[in-house]
């Protein structure tokens, strides 16, 4: 096997778990938060897969929305890893696929870690998200299994560039906030920190982390007191579309409104959007949030803006207030 920065004995940590050779028809879907995993289903039983659901930390009430559409659903722990590979073996999975959000805090909160878990976390030497997926996914290639990329399964989720609702019309100052948070969240999704900023024209406020999502979004509300905001939301520079896909729905809007955060900033091409685009669309509108999909190419103009902005504010004399330079530029603009 060649070897990877994620690397490690695979001899070591499987030892005890036979490899089997699966069935090109069998599918397991390892299901954690959101209303992804329901899509993946619906669209790997439209493929002619035999679907299998593993509802990772599931209660019944989780359970019971897949058991119309999958051909079995089962709820794990996230530590109970040999229990799921003898569930593959015995079921013949020869494809896996993660969909939807599986918190890492479980493993923190969730002590029921069975020998494979504990004997993966010992021997892992990085422990963030994308070195654990990578754990996991070698893994499963060793034992006989494939992990397909979560976008085979719902292709149409995806939104192209532009200005997809407009709640209200966006001015200078809020491309230079939009240009400034896309770059910010391209940095941290570099050092896979988080995929998710909050910034309040070029200040940030918040970044996400372990905590997820909605809870950055939470807490950006409450440290400037719902005064408005820019969220965005990238794939990481080398996005591995087998995991952690970057997603919005319904849910975040109504997170961002609840926190007074008016403008969603997704990476277009690369965001799935989980519930049905007109009804997203209809709902920023109402509510007057403003929802754009971008790219690095697109931004490129609003950067360049931005450069000459502070170029303009450095060189403005120690005695010149910064509102009359920024004047000045407009007034420049306006002729």
């Amino acid at each position: 096997m060649s070897e990877t920065p994620y690397s490690y004995n695979l001899n070591e940590l499987l030892a005890g778990v036979d490899s089997w050779q699966g069935d090109p028809l069998h599918l397991a879907i390892i299901a954690g938060e959101g209303t992804l995993p329901l899509q993946a289903v619906k669209d790997a039983k439209r493929q002619g897969y035999i679907v299998h659901v593993f509802v990772i930390g599931g209660n019944w009430r989780e359970m019971a929305r897949y058991k119309p559409f999958a051909d079995v659903v089962e709820a794990y722990h996230l530590g109970q890893l040999r229990r799921m590979m003898n569930e593959f073996r015995s079921y013949h999975i020869k494809y896996v696929c993660f969909a939807g959000k599986v918190n890492k805090w479980l493993l923190f909160t969730q002590l029921n870690l069975d020998s494979l878990a504990l004997r993966l976390l010992q021997k892992m030497p990085r422990k963030n998200d994308d070195a654990v997926m990578h754990y996991i996914i070698e893994g499963l290639a060793y034992l006989g299994m494939e992990t397909l990329p979560q976008v085979k399964f719902m292709q149409d989720l995806f939104q192209p560039e532009g200005i997809l609702a407009e709640g209200h019309r966006l001015t200078d100052d809020d491309w230079l906030g939009i240009c400034f948070g896309f770059d910010t969240a391209k940095a941290m999704a570099s050092l896979d920190v988080g995929q998710t900023v909050v910034v309040n024209e070029t200040m940030v406020i918040a970044i996400e982390a372990i905590e997820g999502t909605d809870e950055c979004l939470k807490r950006a509300g409450k440290l400037q007191r719902k005064q408005g905001g820019i969220v965005a939301k990238v794939a990481k520079p080398f996005q591995d579309d087998r995991f952690d896909v970057p997603a919005v729905g319904l849910r975040t809007l109504k997170t961002m409104r609840d926190n007074g955060l008016n403008i969603l900033v997704t990476e277009a091409g690369s965001t799935l959007f989980l519930d049905a685009f007109e009804q997203m669309k209809a709902y920023a509108e109402r509510h007057g949030m403003t929802l754009l999909s971008v790219t690095e190419a697109g931004l490129q103009l609003w950067r360049e803006r931005l450069a000459q902005r502070q170029t303009k504010i450095q060189a403005a004399p120690s005695f010149q207030p910064i509102e009359k330079a920024l004047c000045e530029e407009g007034s420049a603009h306006a002729h």
